[in-house]
């Protein structure tokens, strides 16, 4: 039995580095050699001069991005190039840790390489996946949390909380949407076992580890203590730690700036998201209205036209009939 354990084991991590492997390589031959558009120039800056990307600052990400510089400084690359590279090696590694998640769960082998291989080349992924930004450390994140959650609930293992506690805490220094993620696997691991988790000692230990997985925000205070030029936030006190981190220049939850200025204060978040939904549909419809306008008028010209030839072929027979 623990024979054919190893044995599945030995295959599941084989075909987790044939995933990670050809993933690589086709995100490696197609990255970003230049800069892209989007924030991903403005990562690449932060990573390069050491600053504060813009809220909530993603210190993990700017972090890892210095370190693989510093790896990489004898490679004779533009350092673009160099971040790009790391991001495809984020990418390769969710993809491949998506499909362990896939195959723990349905225990499919093609359906889990199905799977695997949808996210890595949908268009959005490998847009992303292969330039510096934060959507394939996500990835990372991501497949990492519903992998530990899988495997809480098959075998219970205490540990794996204490595991997955860190990790949704490091998880939250990246990107702040995984919020949504981190909450639907806190309540699957409590409804299955709440007596043992929901003890004051247990409670404490978890709360700590996850408190610890977000230290790398610490580097907010470092880098904005002498910001470089283009960094974002003001460091000089916890405030300014508390308001980059909630995001509060774009709205705490607000995605974007745009429409921020013409919002007034003491629109209530329903009100705001009344306005938008309307905004959005009007835009939707009078697009739909442009792409079907004159479709009518190109059918009834369409039947003239035709009842135009019609007539043109009776003018000629009788045209025939007279000259004969």
């Amino acid at each position: 039995m623990a024979a054919e354990h190893s044995h599945d084991s030995l295959a599941t991590l084989c075909l987790c580095l044939l995933c990670f492997l050809s993933t690589l390589l086709v995100y490696s031959s197609t990255r970003y050699r230049g800069i892209p558009g989007g924030d991903a120039g403005e990562l690449m800056a932060m990573a390069c001069a050491g600053g504060v990307a813009h809220p909530p600052g993603y210190p993990l990400l700017t972090m890892m991005g210095r370190a693989w510089l510093s790896l990489l400084s004898r490679l004779d690359i533009l350092p673009s190039a160099k971040l790009s590279l790391l991001s495809c090696f984020l990418g390769a590694a969710g993809v491949s840790l998506q499909f362990a998640v896939a195959l723990s769960v349905t225990e499919d082998v093609m359906g889990s390489l199905l799977a695997a291989g949808m996210l890595a080349f949908s268009d959005v992924s490998w847009k992303f996946c292969t330039q510096f930004e934060v959507f394939s450390l996500n990835i990372v994140f991501s497949s990492c949390i519903l992998l530990l959650t899988s495997s809480y609930l098959r075998h219970g293992q205490l540990s794996t909380t204490l595991l997955g506690s860190f990790v949704c805490g490091l998880a939250l220094t990246n990107q702040h949407t995984i919020l949504i993620l981190v909450f639907t696997s806190v309540l699957f691991v409590f409804h299955k076992d709440r007596s043992a988790l929901l003890r004051p000692k247990r409670m404490m230990v978890l709360f700590v580890l996850f408190a610890m997985g977000m230290t790398p925000y610490c580097y907010l205070l470092l880098a904005g203590s002498e910001p470089p030029m283009g960094s974002w936030g003001m460091f000089q006190d916890v405030r300014g730690v508390v308001r980059h981190l909630l995001r509060e220049e774009y709205g705490t939850f607000q995605l974007y700036t745009s429409g921020r200025a013409e919002t007034p204060h003491n629109t209530t978040t329903f009100e705001m998201l009344e306005k938008r939904w309307k905004r959005n549909f009007s835009d939707f419809w009078n697009t739909l209205m442009h792409e079907t306008e004159g479709t009518g008028a190109e059918e009834e010209d369409d039947d003239d036209d035709s009842g135009g030839g019609g007539g043109g072929g009776d003018d000629d027979d009788d045209d025939d009939d007279d000259d004969d």
